[in-house]
């Protein structure tokens, strides 16, 4: 929130998925969400929403053949585009806030994005 004229601190922090996975090719870690919070501080790690997926059909060794980008994106589709729903501008900075639109009505999108551009994410 610095420089951007807001009333309060805030800062938006974004999830690191571990890569220490190794003997667990039957898992796939996804990031729901970025994380925000009254502070400038380092949020703790049980703050952020880390999505695990387990194929329980293969063993931990054996790479599942179920969580590949195809089907990843079939559970989880990207939004088609998005819909800006705020904005803040001033003389130092500038602030868009953007809903998702979901492919179909079969989902529905979770949060918003924010961008500091007027061009969709």
């Amino acid at each position: 929130s610095r420089h951007c004229g807001a009333r309060s601190r805030i800062s938006v922090w974004a999830p690191k998925v571990e890569k220490n996975f190794t003997l667990k090719r039957n898992r796939m870690r996804v990031v729901i969400g970025h994380y925000a919070q009254a502070s400038y501080s380092k949020p703790s790690k049980n703050k952020c929403i880390i999505l695990e997926l387990t194929d329980e059909g293969t063993t931990r060794v054996l790479k599942s053949s179920n969580l590949d980008d195809a089907h990843l994106n079939h559970l989880l589709p990207h939004p088609i585009r998005f819909k800006q729903v705020w904005s803040k501008t001033d003389k130092k900075s500038s602030f868009y806030a953007w809903k998702p639109v979901p492919p179909n009505k079969n989902y529905v999108s979770l949060g918003m994005i924010g961008t500091n551009t007027n061009q969709e994410p």
